[in-house]
């Protein structure tokens, strides 16, 4: 299960545009972080990128509209 936290604190809101591998990221859906981990490939006209999730050590897809993305 993945932790779920109050996001923007101590984070800057980004655009998929902005999103470079190495960037370390916070994932948010309606206020709440539900991932954390660092990007290894974007592909953003398509608004989706691959993390490393920094809980878990999986690699996980993530993407869609409703998403915001903070640096972390």
């Amino acid at each position: 299960m993945t932790e779920v936290s109050t996001a923007g604190a101590g984070t800057t809101a980004l655009d998929w545009e902005d999103l470079e591998p190495g960037t370390e990221i916070e994932v948010s859906r309606a206020g709440e972080v539900v991932h954390r981990g660092v990007v290894e490939e974007a592909a953003a006209p398509l608004r989706v990128a691959w993390i490393r999730d920094s809980t878990t050590g999986e690699r996980r897809l993530i993407g869609g509209e409703i998403l915001r993305l903070h640096r972390r």
